[in-house]
C-alpha cells in the first residue's frame, strides 16, 4: 500500500486556501443577498473560519434539508455558507491524492473522469465479442446508508493528518446517527468514492473483473457466461454487506445484443444512443431554453447516433441559439452540416 497522505492541514486552515474556496462557493450565485452580505466582510468572515479552523473551535452547523425530484425524490442535505468553504478548501486539498488511491476504472466527479470517459471506456470493452452478459449491481439507497465506521476506518488507511481527519469525521457525522453522508455538500462526493474503494479493489483483485467499471454506486462488469456473472454478483453482494451496504433490486444480469443501459446512454456494439428520456426531455425542453441547457444536450448526445436528432430538434425549437448551435456543429460534428434544415 502507498504511504499516507501527509501535509494537508497548512493546505486547508490557511487565508489564501479559504479565498480560493470562496470564489468557487460564490461561483455563478453572485447577485444572490447572502452572497453579497457575506463578500461585504469577507475578510473578517475568512479571517475567522481561519482562525477557528486553527483553534480548533471551528464546528458545522446542521445541514438545511429540502426534497427534489431528480427523477425520484431525493432528501437535499445543504450544508450552510461557511460551511460550503471549508468543505470546499477540503476538498481541492484531498480530491488529487484521494483520487490517485482509487482504481483506474472509477469515475463520477473525478478530474478527468466523467460519463463521457466511462461510457467510452465501455464500448471498448464491448468491442471485444466474448462478452455475452452484463452484471449491473447498484447499491440500495447508497448516500444515505454508507456506514460511518467503515468509511472512517478507510480515510484511516489513506490519510494520516490528524486534524484532516477531525474535520472529515465532523463532516460525516454533522447530523448525527451512524449511517448516510448529506446529498448536498461537496465533500460527500470524494467520501462516497473512497467508501466504495474496499468493493472496487475486491472486484479487481479478488474476483479478477477484467472489465468492472464503477460510476458513483452504479457498477457494471462483462461475462462470458450468466453463470459467471451470478458467481461474481454473490460475491459481490456479501462484499457489500462487510462494509454496511447491500446491493438493490435493480441488480441483475443482461444479455449485451440486448443493449446496456449505462451511465446516460444505451450501448451496443456498433453504436450507442443516450437515454429514451433524455431524448423526450431535450423535445419537451428545448423551446425556450437557455444557452447552457442547449449546450449541455449536445455534448451530453456527442459521439452518439443520437447528436443529429438533437441538434436538429434544438436548431428548430431554440432558434435564438442557433448561432451557437453551427460554431458547436462545426467543432465537434462537421458531418451534421448537409443534415441542419
Amino acid at each position: 500500500m502507498p504511504h499516507k497522505i501527509k501535509n494537508l492541514w497548512s493546505q486547508i486552515a490557511d487565508y489564501e486556501s479559504l479565498l480560493f474556496a470562496w470564489k468557487e462557493v460564490k461561483q455563478r450565485k453572485t447577485t444572490k443577498p447572502a452572497i453579497l452580505r457575506y463578500e461585504s466582510s469577507l475578510a473578517v468572515n475568512l479571517d475567522r473560519i481561519e482562525s477557528s479552523l486553527v483553534d480548533g473551535t471551528y464546528a458545522p452547523r446542521p445541514h438545511r434539508e429540502f426534497w427534489i425530484k431528480d427523477p425520484k425524490p431525493r432528501l437535499i442535505q445543504a450544508p450552510y455558507l461557511e460551511d460550503r468553504i471549508v468543505q470546499h478548501a477540503v476538498c481541492n486539498a484531498i480530491r488529487q491524492p484521494i483520487q490517485q488511491r482509487l482504481i483506474a476504472q472509477t469515475y463520477s466527479c473525478l478530474v478527468g473522469r466523467g460519463t463521457h470517459r466511462c461510457s467510452e471506456q465501455f464500448l471498448r470493452y464491448l468491442d471485444d465479442t466474448r462478452w455475452q452478459y452484463a452484471l449491473k449491481l447498484d447499491i440500495s439507497k447508497f448516500f444515505y446508508s454508507i456506514n460511518h465506521a467503515s468509511l472512517i476506518a478507510e480515510l484511516d488507511r489513506h490519510i494520516n493528518c490528524r486534524k484532516t481527519l477531525a474535520l472529515l469525521h465532523l463532516f460525516i457525522r454533522a447530523n448525527g446517527g451512524t449511517c448516510g453522508l448529506p446529498i448536498g455538500a461537496s465533500t460527500s462526493q470524494i467520501l462516497a468514492n473512497l467508501a466504495l474503494n474496499p468493493l472496487d479493489h475486491f472486484a479487481r483483485r479478488e474476483l479478477k473483473l477484467t472489465t468492472y467499471l464503477r460510476y458513483c454506486d452504479d457498477m457494471i462488469a462483462l461475462f462470458e457466461t450468466a453463470e459467471e456473472a451470478h458467481t461474481a454478483m454473490n460475491g459481490m453482494c456479501d462484499k457489500a454487506a462487510e462494509i454496511g451496504l447491500t446491493l438493490n433490486s435493480k441488480s441483475g444480469i443482461h444479455y449485451v445484443p440486448d443493449g446496456v443501459d449505462w451511465v446516460g446512454y444505451r450501448h451496443w456494439r456498433s453504436k450507442r444512443l443516450i437515454r429514451k428520456r433524455t431524448i423526450k426531455a431535450v423535445r419537451r425542453n428545448a423551446p425556450g431554453c437557455s444557452l447552457e441547457t442547449a449546450m449541455a444536450y449536445l455534448s451530453h448526445a456527442k459521439g452518439t447516433a443520437s447528436v443529429a436528432h438533437v441538434a436538429n430538434t434544438l436548431w428548430r425549437h431554440a432558434p435564438e441559439h442557433r448561432c451557437r448551435i453551427h460554431w458547436w456543429i462545426r467543432e465537434h460534428s462537421p458531418s451534421l452540416y448537409p443534415q441542419l434544415p
